[in-house]
């Protein structure tokens, strides 16, 4: 009975194996034409079976439907949940979209809902256009830090 159980016990060490993973690549979301919208990329990753992943050197990129990247989002590392499509981390993240920074420390991301939280130090950029609109042209932005000691200026 003793050797039985220990071998239930190795079956189910095997089972939940990480596997290691270089250059990994995960698309999320696709247009209707099959093009991919959402794609995943890590230089590192540990998998296991179910899909899920502790992944380091994050890069997210979003594409447009004519397979042009539209942003990007930037991260040390991540754990990523694929039954809840969903990624977090405690690390610093960036994100860039036509002209747009956001970035801070700690994220949790949602894939299906589309949306980012940053928990801490959130910083955002925005694209600064003639007239002292805060959008327009590229190049020059304006800068607005949140949390207790943010500061705002340009740049």
């Amino acid at each position: 009975m003793f050797v039985f159980g220990v071998s239930l016990g190795l079956v189910a060490a095997a089972q939940t194996e990480v596997m290691p993973v270089k250059g990994l690549r995960v698309p999320f979301e696709f247009y209707p034409n099959g093009a991919v919208k959402t794609e995943l990329l890590a230089e590192t990753a540990r998998m296991d079976e179910d899909g899920d992943a502790v992944a380091k050197g994050i890069t997210v990129v979003f594409f447009r439907q004519d397979g042009a990247v539209e942003g990007l989002m930037r991260a040390r590392d991540c754990w990523y949940n694929k039954g809840f499509s969903s990624a977090r981390s405690d690390g610093p993240v960036q994100f860039e979209k036509n002209g747009l920074e956001i970035s801070g420390t700690g994220y949790e991301w949602q894939v299906s809902n589309k949306v980012v939280v940053i928990r801490s130090g959130a910083r955002v950029v925005l694209p600064r256009g003639e007239g002292g609109s805060m959008l327009g042209p590229l190049g020059k932005k304006r800068t607005v830090s949140g949390g207790p000691g943010g500061e705002a200026g340009s740049r």
